[in-house]
């Protein structure tokens, strides 16, 4: 990758949904007022019994970026669906915007940005985490150690970053460790 060249990568936003039709435009709403254009959106369609399909195929007709839709027959669960999008991204990064989530319109920029300004040497880096906000602040705490950015590990993400966030993931890395499922029908 090269870091030098912003325009050139190509974000994958994974939308997991179940029976919340109501919201997606909201969502896309979002997306499509970003100031950094180059991304897909990828929506898995969780077995949903509302109008999710009629939404999707709605907003594609007025939309100026990609959107792709993965539908299921039946409930999968969030980590199948999940990994169905991460197989189905082509970005070099997966981002995910949950179907109750909005994206302010500098969010891809502010992530690529974030990410570019890490040094060359960054192979051990896997992405960027941001906190949440809405118009009343950060939901949650900030990150543990009351600083702006920090470097964190994978195992510690969870355990010390007791806070609302998104993740900005190199595909590449997520495509090789997928989640663990759980099949519903047996």
């Amino acid at each position: 990758m090269n870091k030098n060249k912003k325009k050139e990568y190509l974000i994958s936003v994974l939308t997991p949904t179940w029976d919340r039709a109501e919201y997606l435009p909201r969502v896309w709403q979002g997306l499509n007022n970003q100031t950094y254009k180059n991304f897909e959106w990828i929506i898995i369609n969780d077995g949903s019994k509302d109008d999710t399909i009629n939404v999707i195929k709605n907003l594609s007709l007025k939309s100026n970026f990609q959107i792709k839709l993965i539908n299921a027959s039946c409930r999968l669960g969030k980590s199948r669906a999940d990994n169905e999008g991460i197989k189905l991204a082509n970005g070099e990064f997966i981002l995910w915007c949950d179907s109750d989530d909005l994206l302010l319109p500098d969010a891809l920029d502010m992530l690529l940005n974030t990410w570019i300004s890490i040094p060359n040497n960054s192979d051990d880096y896997l992405g960027v985490t941001a906190l949440c906000r809405t118009n009343k602040g950060i939901l949650g705490n900030k990150f543990y150690n009351n600083n702006d950015t920090i470097d964190i590990i994978w195992e510690e993400l969870y355990s010390k970053l007791k806070s609302d966030h998104i993740m900005f993931i190199k595909s590449s890395l997520l495509k090789k460790n997928l989640f663990q499922t759980v099949d519903f029908n047996t």
